[in-house]
């Protein structure tokens, strides 16, 4: 409708507009369940904002779900609200009250992030139901407190870790936590997992994104939308009511990420990489554009992460593929962790699960991961390794053996100062340059070693010994013969 214009009580031109009718019910004035509710932008994968359409019919189900499965009880629950309106998690914090009659309490600007001051609001409130973006939940669980009245946390945003879980349960064991997972493009949330409470399934090692909520099925789906089997990784297709109308002016994109299947019905193409596991959970694995090339190999970062996570002491960890100067690629792990885990204990726990080319090469801890506004880990914000290595020096070869095997490493890595237990990958080394590794040492005592020798030995002293070993034998068997 044209704007009209009148003067305000303070001299402004105060521009007006009457509500918006384009799309209700003419009749009753109300909207219909396929009008649109709102157009909320979000950067997503290219940093471009997109203006995502929902329908009311998409948010009155995840809401419906909400109350079906968590009862919020007016009589009982306070809900805080904590969470900027242009994040979409905030909707439900919205809504969720007034739908339901409960009392909803509003965290002040920036209380959001302080940990004194949202266990106050809990305890003077007697809030029971709070969101939490899990790495600041990490932080909230850095200061232990009595809060009687908490009921239930929601986490969402983020990934959610085994050691959050566990550090979650030992401080709160009576209040029920939530894991959800779902896009903009979807309602806000189309899976949800709780976290057990009982004993014997404490603690947690793997945390999924639980299994579909009530009218919004999922898919897994390979490169020619083929069903996946489960334990095979595949693309998450969402469908059902939830889906979003689109993109706002934006119908090429729309056209490629909401798309069409044979089974019928519209479905949402999230871009992560998820398997099926058992009992109808689904595990998430991370972004499909995360996935990453290196020396021939196409690795899922998610899946490294998720194998780092599975160690008891890592609070947080992300990891991402960096270059060295002479344009040489590299994984990189970042990670949070109670105590100083040692590298070596790091690695070695990961070759027990992946395979030696996704094991990282460097290994960062920090005091904490930065975060984007939303929560979210701010991946740009992450320091490069120190590809030079450091100081590596260590102790000097003490044997014949490890004098030429020390040789060889300097030829390699062009590098003199190696100490004899310093670690193969700590000097930057890599399938390829253990290669190069392998056959000189082959070359130099007129040996067969396989390539995978250095991933087996991976320091000089203990490389050496192999060789002086396998030396040995064949004298011996030469000796019989």
């Amino acid at each position: 409708s044209a704007p009209s214009e009148r003067v305000g009580d303070t001299g402004l031109v105060i521009t007006q507009r009457e509500p918006y009718a384009g799309e209700a019910d003419t009749e009753s004035g109300l909207p219909r369940p396929q009008d649109l509710m709102y157009v909320l932008y979000t950067s997503g994968s290219t940093g471009k904002p997109k203006g995502v359409m929902n329908q009311h019919d998409g948010l009155f189900n995840r809401l419906w779900w909400m109350q079906q499965d968590f009862q919020l009880d007016p009589a009982v629950d306070v809900v805080l609200q904590k969470t900027t309106f242009t994040f979409d998690v905030s909707g439900w914090q919205f809504w969720w009250p007034l739908m339901t009659g409960c009392p909803v309490v509003f965290a002040e600007p920036g209380g959001q992030k302080e940990v004194d001051y949202l266990q106050r609001t809990i305890r003077e409130y007697g809030i029971t139901t709070v969101h939490f973006v899990p790495p600041m939940l990490e932080l909230f669980l850095l200061k232990p407190a009595e809060l009687p009245s908490l009921r239930r946390v929601i986490c969402s945003g983020e990934a959610l870790t085994p050691s959050q879980v566990n550090n979650f349960r030992a401080q709160y064991p009576e209040v029920a936590l939530h894991n959800l997972y779902g896009p903009t493009e979807a309602a806000i949330t189309v899976t949800r997992w709780s976290a057990p409470k009982e004993r014997d399934q404490l603690p947690v090692t793997h945390v999924p994104i639980g299994k579909p909520i009530t009218n919004v099925p999922i898919r897994i789906l390979g490169p020619e939308e083929q069903l996946r089997p489960i334990g095979v990784p595949g693309e998450l297709y969402i469908g059902g009511v939830q889906v979003a109308r689109g993109y706002l002016n934006r119908p090429e994109l729309t056209a490629e990420k909401f798309v069409s299947l044979p089974e019928g019905g519209r479905w949402y193409r999230t871009g992560d990489l998820a398997r099926w596991m058992s009992y109808g959970n689904i595990d998430f694995l991370g972004r499909i554009d995360s996935q990453v090339k290196l020396r021939g190999f196409r690795i899922e970062l998610g899946e490294v992460e998720n194998a780092l996570l599975q160690e008891e002491h890592i609070q947080q960890a992300t990891v991402l593929l960096r270059k060295n100067p002479k344009g040489e690629g590299f994984l990189t792990a970042y990670f949070v962790a109670a105590g100083n885990p040692s590298i070596t204990f790091l690695r070695d726990a990961l070759a027990s699960r992946l395979p030696s080319y996704m094991v990282p090469t460097y290994f960062l801890q920090l005091p904490e991961l930065p975060t984007l506004p939303s929560g979210k880990i701010n991946r740009k914000a992450l320091p490069d390794p120190d590809f030079g290595g450091g100081d590596l020096s260590g102790d000097a070869p003490q044997t014949e053996f490890e004098e030429m095997i020390h040789a060889a490493w300097a030829e390699v890595f062009d590098r003199e100062a190696i100490g004899r237990k310093v670690h193969f990958l700590d000097l930057g080394g890599h399938s390829l340059t253990g290669i190069r590794v392998v056959n000189r040492i082959n070359e130099a005592f007129e040996l067969e070693l396989p390539a995978n020798t250095i991933f087996r030995y991976p320091s000089i002293a203990s490389l050496a010994e192999h060789v002086e070993r396998t030396i040995r034998k064949l004298l011996e068997e030469m000796d019989r013969n």
